[in-house]
């Protein structure tokens, strides 16, 4: 009897089977994703049952107020709502333009709104390889491509962390510091993030997992810092989405707190990776921090949920028109994103 008879099998199967085999890394990895998956409908889930039964017991409170909203006012938080996303498109052009060069803007700004749209797909990873590989099927290279989508997500925090602390003197009550002001904390350490000597260290790493597929050069940190302060802007309109929501539904509110906690609940929603675009998670931080009662609190934060939305898929139909109009490639993402 031979030795792979003695052993009770073919080898290779054992080897197929094994956790480290390419086999059972897949499995591992279909597994994690899964996983993600299901916890982030959970998540969602359990957020927006919460939000829908908070509005059912305080509609009669703020059904007239919705009823009576000033159309004006709502057309503005649609224009900065609009605004917000495009200065986030802006901030992605200016990383891109650091690292690789100066690509028109209406291209990157459609490559932006089109790949977005897949950040209403559970898992995180769907708006950068969305952008990332728009903007690598026309031209970026690859690595290129979704690395500087990467990078503007993380200098998008750090620039929303940075206007908090700006909002700061004008959220704290009674000289009392609440959880909300612990994004002062993200500035100091973002900043130091951001420090070539970190980065460089950071890239190293990078080139070194990715066999030399993906190599940065650190931009030099005052370069970095313009870049956190390009995404600051966005941050204010985002935030005055909601105040120009608030004053529409006739709401007794402080505008600083509006916007800082709506600043919060976008970086809560994206640091909350399997939830899609951070469905429920964006809305119960905001109900948390506004300083508002429940009722008029969640409304505010679902109508502009929903103010975005129309951004976004409008943005998004717009950009794929325009893309192809211009006979860029914009067909299904394959699996190899690589290069």
């Amino acid at each position: 009897m031979s030795g792979n008879e003695d052993s009770g099998g073919d080898p290779r199967e054992s080897v197929a089977e094994s956790p480290e085999s390419p086999a059972g890394t897949v499995r591992g990895r279909t597994r994690l994703a899964l996983l993600l998956r299901v916890v982030g409908f959970l998540l969602a889930g359990l957020a927006i049952a919460f939000l829908v039964a908070t509005l059912v017991s305080e509609w009669p409170e703020v059904s007239e107020a919705v009823r009576n909203a000033n159309p004006l006012l709502v057309g503005a938080a649609v224009i900065t709502a609009a605004l917000a996303m495009m200065g986030l498109a802006v901030l992605w052009w200016e990383v891109l333009h650091g690292f690789h060069g100066r690509e028109p803007l209406r291209e990157v700004m459609s490559w932006y709104f089109a790949g977005e749209l897949g950040k209403y797909l559970p898992g995180g990873i769907w708006p950068v390889v969305g952008r990332g590989e728009l903007a690598a099927r026309n031209g970026v290279p690859r690595s290129m491509a979704y690395g500087t989508t990467a990078m503007s997500l993380g200098l998008m925090i750090i620039g929303g962390a940075a206007l908090g602390a700006m909002l700061f003197p004008l959220t704290i009550s009674g000289g009392e510091l609440g959880f909300e002001h612990l994004i002062l904390l993200l500035v100091p350490i973002g900043l130091i993030v951001i420090h070539p000597k970190v980065m460089g260290m950071a890239f190293a790493l990078l080139a070194r997992f990715s066999k030399g597929r993906l190599v940065f050069e650190p931009l030099p940190w005052g370069r970095m810092v313009q870049l956190v302060l390009t995404a600051i802007p966005a941050w204010a309109f985002v935030g005055l989405t909601s105040v120009l929501l608030a004053e529409s539904f006739g709401f007794d509110y402080e505008p600083a707190r509006i916007m800082l906690a709506a600043v919060l609940g976008w970086i809560a929603g994206f640091l909350v990776v399997p939830v899609p675009a951070g469905a429920g998670i964006r809305e119960i931080v905001f109900v948390a921090l506004s300083g508002l009662e429940a009722g008029p609190s969640v409304v505010i934060a679902t109508v502009a949920r929903f103010v975005f939305i129309v951004v976004d898929g409008t943005g998004g139909m717009i950009a794929l028109a325009w893309l192809r109009s211009a006979g860029e490639d914009t067909g299904p993402v394959e699996g190899d994103v690589d290069g």
